[in-house]
């Protein structure tokens, strides 16, 4: 049975496909396999197999935990928000304000391991 494959850890686009090519080796030559993105042309390394192309390319490494540090930074920007919209009447702090709070909701995405 065909392994199926992950939409692109990149884009996130459905188009991926198993690719091979033969690679001339002097004398001799050589199949490779491969997995390209068909949106964003992302790409596996080559692989001596279909198989091994596609296990590269459905590997997913763990999100790294965000470190202590980031979460003080994270609850810091939260109480900056708060005051920055409490002085609403300054264009400037509004705007800034917009700004934290979208990258607080990234971070919070990426420690729940969301993508999109």
């Amino acid at each position: 049975m065909p392994k199926e494959l992950k939409p692109c850890p990149f884009c996130d686009d459905d188009s991926a496909s198993v690719k091979s090519e033969t690679v001339s080796l002097g004398c001799a030559s050589e199949e490779i396999w491969y997995v390209r993105c068909g949106h964003c042309k992302a790409r596996t390394n080559d692989t001596t197999t279909r198989i091994d192309a596609i296990d590269d390319w459905n590997r997913r490494d763990p999100l790294p935990s965000p470190s202590p540090v980031a979460d003080r930074l994270a609850e810091a920007a939260k109480k900056a928000v708060g005051w920055l919209r409490a002085c609403d009447h300054m264009d400037e702090f509004d705007s800034m304000a917009t700004e934290l709070d979208s990258a607080l909701a990234d971070y919070e995405k990426g420690k729940k391991g969301e993508t999109k």
